[in-house]
């Protein structure tokens, strides 16, 4: 019997053992540090009023149908057409902060000038997407540099929209004024991401798609 509580005694004895070796384990951890995704929605510029399309200011000082340019941009100019005697005109695109992001930029002509009154966008700044018209009806034309693309961290132009920077004023009778010689011509300009299109077909399929 004694010998029976003596085995008992050990069996207890190596079971405390056990449990007290059992609770001193601790497993082999590390914890790295958080990895935080954070979205905004992205901006082409801090302020999109510093998107513009301008031109300069023209005037005619001796009022005899001759204009010339000045420094002040404005938003319009006012002409009075003589026969024969060119307008200039410089209408430009440019952005006066940087770009945040790349964009695709465009302009658009919406031409109802007269029947004498001729003006040529310049193709070597600007190619026209054929068949294609703005939300003004008017035609496209897509920035011809670096593919279309304004690059992110620098300012755009200012890119001149004419060639030559000129209306040229037939020298013909004037049989019906302001059929032959009235009218207005408006530009437009657009900027669209870069990101997500392939190219300035793809941009502006995209922009006309979104209802705009």
């Amino acid at each position: 019997m004694k010998s029976r509580k003596k085995l008992l005694a050990a069996l207890c004895g190596v079971l405390i053992m056990a449990v007290a070796v059992v609770g001193t384990i601790a497993y082999l951890t590390h914890t790295t540090g958080p990895v935080t995704n954070t979205f905004t929605v992205g901006e082409l510029l801090d302020d999109p009023d510093k998107f513009v399309v301008k031109e300069h200011e023209a005037t005619d000082t001796d009022k005899d149908g001759v204009y010339t340019l000045g420094d002040k941009e404005v938003e319009e100019n006012t002409y009075t057409v003589l026969p024969g005697v060119d307008l200039p005109k410089d209408p430009f695109v440019k952005t006066e902060e940087e770009l945040k992001l790349d964009a695709y930029v465009f302009v658009e002509v919406v031409d109802k000038t007269g029947t004498n009154l001729h003006f040529t966008v310049d193709s070597d700044k600007w190619t026209e997407l054929t068949g294609k018209t703005g939300p003004n009806n008017g035609k496209v034309y897509a920035m011809k540099a670096n593919k279309g693309i304004a690059e992110a961290g620098s300012k755009l132009g200012p890119i001149t929209i004419l060639k030559d920077n000129k209306i040229t004023v037939d020298n013909v009778e004037i049989t019906d004024g302001a059929k032959q010689f009235g009218g207005d011509v408006t530009f437009y300009s657009y900027m669209i991401q870069a990101g997500g299109f392939a190219d300035y077909n793809a941009a502006w399929a995209g922009f006309a798609g979104s209802g705009n």
